[in-house]
């Protein structure tokens, strides 16, 4: 069951959804930027050549290389601090997606429990919850020792998503679901509805699937 007491679940992404950037890279970037770091490491977040190649990897062997080397970067920082500074990257670097913001609006009007549900740092999806008045989250844990991010994940929630809610949804007699991630489709094949934000080379894909509604065209 979820922490949530609500029989009407609605379960968000957040990169591409909520806010139009990818959260866990907007974050690496600004705070490197912030803690001067070296720039060569500045330069390869920005490098577009190292971003497609880390895509085409990461479609080959399902790896993200980018994305662990991310978490060697901030190795023995406090979680504290990251926390504060993802409020100050939401407030200041990432771009809202009112027309997402609007309908999780009207579904809490509307009594439905919302439910954030991202690949992105727990750190970040934490202060994303806070801001949003959103109490249960999931996302990708970091390892901790004394507080101190070690440089390792624990768990990483990517191509998860579907099998952590269907753990917890006894009960639930409505399931909304908001993306725009194409990876999801396992999680949308579980809702009773689902909203997305779609590329138009996509929409032929959502069309295929049960109950979905595109949201915004990206």
């Amino acid at each position: 069951m979820f922490k949530i007491k609500s029989k009407k679940i609605c379960v968000v992404d957040i990169c591409g959804t909520i806010y139009r950037e990818n959260t866990t890279y907007a974050f690496l970037e600004n705070y490197i930027k912030y803690k001067k770091k070296n720039s060569i490491i500045v330069k390869l977040f920005n490098s577009k050549f190292v971003r497609i190649f880390n895509s085409l990897l990461f479609k080959i062997i399902n790896i993200d290389f980018l994305r662990l080397f991310s978490v060697k970067i901030i190795r023995n920082e406090k979680r504290e601090k990251l926390v504060d500074y993802s409020f100050y990257l939401i407030d200041y670097f990432l771009t809202p997606i009112t027309v997402t913001q609007n309908l999780l609006r009207s579904l809490k009007k509307d009594d439905y429990g919302i439910i954030l549900i991202s690949a992105s740092f727990d750190f970040i999806v934490e202060a994303v919850a806070d801001k949003l008045d959103v109490q249960e989250w999931y996302a990708t844990q970091l390892k901790y020792h004394n507080n101190l991010i070690t440089g390792d994940i624990e768990f990483d929630i990517y191509g998860q998503k579907h099998q952590i809610i269907d753990k917890h949804r006894n009960g639930i007699e409505e399931l909304i679901v908001i993306t725009d991630n194409l990876s999801d489709k396992d999680l949308v094949c579980l809702a009773s509805k689902t909203y997305v934000l779609s590329k138009k080379k996509n929409v032929e894909f959502w069309r295929n699937l049960k109950n979905v509604e595109i949201l915004e065209l990206i």
